[in-house]
């Protein structure tokens, strides 16, 4: 490898030489890369991808030690890289600028605790009384004889922060040792982030995420071709059967009650978005959006010179319509009304209102106005004043024609709510009075 010392990085390892540096190294990089892919002594993330091997190797130099050394302690948790506690706190303890990781221990009275599993393929919760155990991680500075201690890290602490009732969580098989990692991981973050180049702490990593993937475990005891598969809850049959649950839903009281049983199973992963995607489609199949209503087709209007178009523009005209056609369905008596009625010949007459619009609006007095009239039936003084000058009018009629015109002038009146009904069923009956003394 020719003039080496170019490559020489300033890092934890005085000797570390990258291998995204040059050309060259990186490619004999990726040749041991690919040896150690097809090796049997890597962990199975790392069998078959040398692109992850090289990711490996580079991260051994970084911190200089062997890579062998690395892979056991190197996980991939939720797409994340880690390495586990105990290969941290060793980097610490032979740095040489501290004194050997210590911890104080003890327990502090008791607890009661919610811990969550599988049992029998079904996800379970259940409360303990346990000991609160509590660990207190501390560091000595050689140079300086300075003392750092972490926080005091205790089960009442972990159940918090949502870590003990995670399923398969170790807080509740081995409270004590977790208490001393996770103390140790805090302290040596705040601590001295740079001889472990910024790297998390895999049971960090762990117990943040939803659930705890049991083949990822770097606690078990038994290797890790001797970990059975994943519990039965997230097996292909259950995951079947919460999609039918899903898919059955009628209502949305039901919807979300498959989806709380999907959380009781803890089911994650392509499971978890496979079963959200169902539920979102059938969300949507009960609950549909609104569609927008149609845009009502504008009225046909005259044409117009263009001096109008431009002393009128459509968007005025349009505005007062919508206005006087509010005005004549709130009109709460004939009075108003016919203040309406004013106000709509005025706009015609400025040119506000189409012609179109203007049949509208007449349209909306007669009904407005007939509903008045079926609403109340007491005449007001302006329909008096019309029925009195229509009996004066009968008073004077000589012939059954002046006896007709009356009666459609009548009924024309009713119409328009110049009289009530009433009125108009009392000068019937007064013309046929009036009709008999005429055959007389």
């Amino acid at each position: 490898m020719a003039n080496i010392q170019e490559y020489r990085a300033t890092s934890a390892n005085p000797n570390y030489v990258s291998v995204f540096d040059d050309v060259r190294i990186f490619e004999q990089t990726l040749n041991m890369a690919s040896v150690l892919a097809k090796s049997a002594f890597v962990p199975k993330a790392f069998q078959g991808s040398p692109e992850s091997c090289l990711v490996a190797i580079d991260l051994s130099r970084r911190l200089g030690v062997s890579v062998l050394t690395i892979f056991p302690h190197l996980y991939v948790i939720d797409a994340k890289p880690a390495f586990s506690t105990q290969f941290l706190i060793t980097l610490v303890n032979r740095s040489g600028l501290f004194s050997r990781i210590e911890w104080e221990t003890g327990v502090d009275g008791e607890i009661t605790v919610n811990y969550c599993d599988f049992k029998d393929g079904q996800r379970q919760t259940w409360s303990e009384t346990v000991p609160n155990h509590y660990a207190i991680a501390k560091l000595t500075e050689r140079r300086t004889n300075k003392l750092f201690e972490s926080p005091c890290v205790d089960i009442r602490f972990a159940d918090r922060n949502g870590w003990v009732s995670k399923p398969g969580s170790k807080w509740r098989t081995m409270p004590e040792i977790m208490c001393a990692y996770r103390s140790a991981s805090i302290l040596i973050k705040r601590i001295c982030p740079e001889l472990t180049m910024g790297m998390d702490f895999a049971e960090d990593v762990q117990d943040a995420i939803e659930t705890i993937d049991i083949r990822q475990d770097v606690y078990l005891d038994e290797p890790p071709r001797a970990v059975k598969a994943l519990p039965p809850a997230q097996k292909g049959a259950s995951v079947d059967e919460l999609s039918a649950a899903l898919a059955a839903a009628q209502t949305q009281e039901e919807l979300d009650a498959a989806a709380a049983k999907i959380k009781d199973a803890g089911v994650s992963g392509a499971d978890r978005q496979r079963l959200g995607k169902v539920y979102r489609q059938r969300k949507a199949e009960l609950v549909p959006e609104p569609e927008p209503e149609p845009e009502p087709e504008p009225e046909p209007e005259p044409e117009e010179t263009p001096k109008q178009k431009r002393t009128t523009p459509k968007k005025k005209a349009n505005t007062a319509f919508t206005s006087l056609q509010a005005a004549v369905q709130n009109a709460e008596s004939h009075d108003a009304l016919d203040s309406v009625r004013v106000a709509i010949e005025e706009a015609t007459v400025r040119g506000d209102l189409s012609g179109a619009e203007f049949s509208q609006l007449g349209a909306a007095m007669k009904a407005r106005a007939n509903g008045l009239n079926a609403r109340n039936e007491i005449p007001r003084e302006s329909q008096l004043v019309n029925y009195q000058g229509m009996l004066d009018a009968l008073s004077r009629a000589k012939t059954k024609e002046d006896l007709q015109m009356l009666l459609k002038a009548c009924d024309s009146n009713v119409k328009r709510g110049y009289l009530t009904n009433a009125q108009g069923v009392d000068f019937y009956s007064e013309c046929r009075k009036h009709e008999k003394k005429l055959l007389v």
